[in-house]
């Protein structure tokens, strides 16, 4: 029993302890060599040396902060300065930022801080663990081993059955009421508390755990039913009004910010106008030094950018609903990066580049924060240069190699604060406000008083658990991955960063540009010109643009949404499969799909294309969801509800406006349960789902109303299908027949179809080049099932499944409009993940599970039979 509770309370200790490591920043003298600088970093358990300033100072992560052993790293010869540390009482000051790296208790005990002696003080533990509950051992193996049985009981009955294969969340029960129909009245009710979230949340959602708590609270009225009592949404509305009036009355730093891109392609620009003299010239000779004008003119030079800044300050969808003095007001300030900055500036379509070196990460940008009395006995903490105004009206040049700080004190009410950063030069830089404790405390009870005001609107319905808990697991998930997954600063990263884009050749940028403007034009109360979207007739996809809209009116200038809308692509995908195959493959099946880095039907390609901003993987993801609900409802079956099916359609609808050349599998889906609904005598069905799909026809309407023009999709949907690559497809075959292989048509078809069926498609890049022949192979064998489920239900053979036959026609559709409309390669996400779709299920049917027993038609059968 020794060796156990000593691993027990090795445990406690670690989980009590368990903490993330300060920053702190060290000199070392001059002549340390490397192997010296080694030995005193593994001394002194100093970790992740990065951030070289131009003195030479690293930033650490420091595992060992006993006062011993800052007492010997400060007095050592070899060190000749530090940061972040109390000199006298030999402690980390505790205002200090955190670490990369995590510490606990036993970095600081004497023997334990080596990493050998702790893994051999475990190891001996679990030897004297083992050895002293041999019976409990055996117990367990026992115990394991009925485990694996269980399991493949499990399996097997899952063979004879899918339609009672259950999972974990399967077995929390759930009180529901008697009839087990919903109400007249649930979907108002729905919906009414889906809109009180929204000020329940307080927009603009910035943070991330906003953002995760009002997904949280958005899934509890998906999953969940309607409590009783018309009471419970007039009770929580008056419980959000309470919090906002509470959150009105708190104090708030509210600082006004002013920020926008430091570019000077000509002299006497606004920011030569309007910034104060001495700062713009201590600025602009930072500017010539480090961006010096070139002999001769290049395209690929900040300089050379003839679409600087057309105003002193840009404005930020930040302050759609808290009105702003300069461009946002804030009450919080840190960012060591442009993408944590999140200016709006940083994606801008007038400074579109196509070629050399220029990223958007190393634009030079400058920020101004006008002090306010609330902001009083706060801190303002930064590396680098500040222009402080005084009391005269001039600006103090203060400059940090290390950080430092000064405290915001009455005399600087209304003084401005200037600072310009240049990230080619550092990429990382320390800005930050340290609250007064007022403000702390004030901050900590607007949180609190969130979370109360998300949590009266979840309270008025009741949460199916097992789906409930179900969605967030598989949520949670993928969110981590879409958040953490990607660690390159190359490409714009999702959440609350706001990274710039890379060129408007992939969409995200226009995108981008698209949205914000016309929130910003919603915030200034001009709705029908917001609608416009920018384009009197849409010039090219007109879906995406809207979906930034929304974004950034409910999340400011973030990329909350983008992330949130792709982490639950994998909700979608378990939900199709559990449709065809039950829900213990469904879950082996997303797993893959989540963690396998594959070409096809692989979550990492969903993310590698949000993080561009692009359309592709929304789309696809927005079609899965409409194909997921019309398949759980089809005509005539118990299940079927009609505002589920109405959500199906306008799903549909959604892909179309989202990628046009979906429209075609959209069709084909709409117009199979269309049919079947006629045959089965449930023509309200038909028409909750034509409803749903009816929402397409805002794109002719907008091309007709704001621009006088008849067009059904976009300008350049149009310009493709007057392209000649189609036609050489029908031409090839002709040319082939008559023996002219070296035509041009015969060229341009046997280009197209290489493109389609062999070319890597959009590829996330850790994927091994290795993987992809076998990929290709798969590939090839998911289209031809894909092709022979089709024609066997289009031949009526009887063991055809219809419902596997409406995914491979609306697969065959997706590959017809890629043959027909040329594009980029990414484009051709849907059309081979719902092959590969087709060939899993395809192939567990025919392993000799009974999957029909999900079809509608033995549904009828057994309520029939009840």
């Amino acid at each position: 029993m020794g060796g156990l509770i000593g691993l027990m309370l090795l445990g406690a200790a670690y989980l009590a302890t368990l903490e993330r490591v300060p920053r702190i920043r060290i000199l070392w003298r001059d002549g340390v060599t490397a192997e010296q600088q080694a030995a005193l970093e593994a001394r002194y358990l100093l970790r992740n040396a990065r951030d070289r300033l131009p003195e030479g100072s690293l930033a650490y992560d420091l595992l060992d902060t006993s006062r011993a052993n800052i007492r010997a790293l400060v007095d050592d010869p070899a060190v000749t300065d530090s940061n972040d540390i109390d000199r006298d009482a030999y402690v980390v000051e505790p205002e200090t930022d955190r670490g990369e790296a995590w510490m606990w208790v036993a970095y600081r005990v004497p023997g334990l801080r080596a990493a050998g002696v702790r893994w051999t003080l475990i190891l001996l533990l679990s030897i004297a663990a083992v050895a002293g509950l041999r019976r409990e051992a055996v117990w367990l193996l026992r115990q394991a081993g009925a485990g694996l049985r269980y399991a493949i009981r499990a399996w097997n009955a899952h063979q004879r059955s899918p339609a009672d294969s259950r999972d974990v969340f399967d077995a929390i029960s759930f009180r529901a009421r008697s009839d087990g129909h919903p109400r007249r009245g649930d979907l108002l009710v729905k919906l009414a508390a889906a809109v009180l979230l929204l000020p329940a949340a307080g927009p603009p959602v910035l943070e991330t755990w906003e953002a995760l708590a009002l997904a949280a609270a958005l899934f509890v009225i998906v999953c969940g039913t309607c409590r009783r009592g018309w009471w419970r949404i007039p009770v929580a509305a008056a419980v959000v009004l309470a919090t906002l009036g509470v959150k009105g009355a708190l104090p708030r730093a509210d600082i006004a910010e002013g920020h926008n891109s430091f570019l000077l392609p000509e002299d006497g620009g606004p920011l030569e106008q309007g910034l104060p003299p001495e700062v713009f010239a201590n600025w602009k000779a930072q500017f010539d030094a480090l961006y010096p004008e070139p002999e001769v003119v290049v395209a690929n030079s900040w300089r050379a950018l003839q679409a600087g800044p057309e105003s002193l300050y840009v404005r930020s969808s930040d302050a759609i609903w808290r009105p702003a003095k300069y461009t946002r007001q804030v009450d919080t300030v840190n960012f060591r990066t442009l993408a944590a900055f999140r200016g709006g500036f940083a994606n801008k379509l007038d400074e579109n580049f196509w070629a050399g070196d220029l990223v958007r990460e190393d634009m030079p940008f400058y920020v101004m924060y006008e002090l306010t009395p609330a902001s009083v006995g706060s801190r303002l903490r930064w590396t680098g240069q500040v222009f402080w105004e005084g009391s005269d009206g001039r600006y103090e040049e203060i400059r940090h190699d290390r950080v430092g700080e000064r405290t915001i004190e009455p005399r600087d009410i209304g003084k401005r604060v200037y600072a310009v950063f240049f990230p080619g030069q550092q990429r990382e830089f320390e800005f930050r406000l340290v609250p007064s404790r007022t403000l702390r405390l004030a901050g900590w009870a607007e949180a609190l008083l969130t979370l109360v005001g998300l949590c009266a609107v979840a309270l008025t319905i009741r949460p199916r658990w097992s789906a409930y808990l179900r969605t967030v697991s598989l949520f949670l998930v993928a969110y981590y991955i879409v958040i953490a997954g990607f660690p390159e600063p190359s490409s714009a990263r999702l959440g609350k960063s706001y990274l710039p884009h890379g060129t408007s050749s992939d969409g995200g940028l226009g995108y981008e540009v698209h949205g914000r403007t016309m929130a910003i034009l919603v915030g200034s109360g001009r709705v029908v010109e917001a609608l416009q979207g920018t384009e009197p007739v849409f010039a090219s996809t007109p879906g995406m643009r809207y979906v930034r809209m929304v974004e950034k009116l409910v999340f400011g200038d973030t990329n909350h949404l983008l992330a949130l809308l792709i982490a639950a692509v994998p909700i979608v995908v378990f939900s199709l499969m559990r449709r065809f195959i039950g829900a213990l493959p469904a879950w082996v099946v997303t797993a893959g799909f989540v963690g396998l880095p594959l070409q096809h039907f692989s979550f990492l390609q969903y993310v590698t294309n949000g993080r561009t901003g692009s359309a592709d993987g929304i789309g696809a993801g927005v079609f899965l969801l409409g194909l997921t609900l019309v398949l759980h409802h089809e005509p005539a079956t118990t299940q079927r509800r009609l505002a589920y099916v109405y959500a199906g359609g306008a799903a549909l609808a959604a892909a179309m406006c989202l990628r046009p050349h979906i429209g075609l599998a959209a069709a084909w889906v709409a117009s199979v349960y269309a049919g079947r609904s006629w045959a089965r005598k449930d023509l309200p069905a038909a028409f909750a789902l034509a409803a749903g799909v009816s929402l397409a026809l805002w794109v002719p309407l907008h091309n007709w109303y704001y621009g006088g023009e008849l067009n059904l999709a976009t300008r350049r949907e149009a310009a493709s299908l007057a392209d000649a690559s189609w036609q050489d497809l029908l031409r090839a075959p002709v040319d082939v027949f008559r023996g002219r292989l070296d035509s041009g048509a015969v060229a341009s078809a046997r280009q197209q179809i290489t493109t389609w069926l062999w070319s890597p498609v959009f590829s996330y890049s850790p994927s091994s080049s290795a993987l992809q022949w076998p990929e290709r192979t798969l590939r090839v064998a998911a289209l031809v099932v894909t092709m022979w489920v089709a024609f066997a239900w289009a031949a009526r053979r009887q063991r055809a499944p219809a419902d596997l036959a409406l995914v491979a026609g609306a697969a065959l559709w997706a590959h017809a409009a890629m043959l027909v409309v040329a594009g980029l390669t990414q484009r051709y996400l849907l059309a081979w993940d719902l092959s590969v779709v087709v060939l899993i299920i395809w192939v567990l049917r025919r392993s000799g599970a009974d999957v029909g027993a999900t079809s509608p038609a033995r549904e009828r059968a057994a309520a029939d039979a009840r």
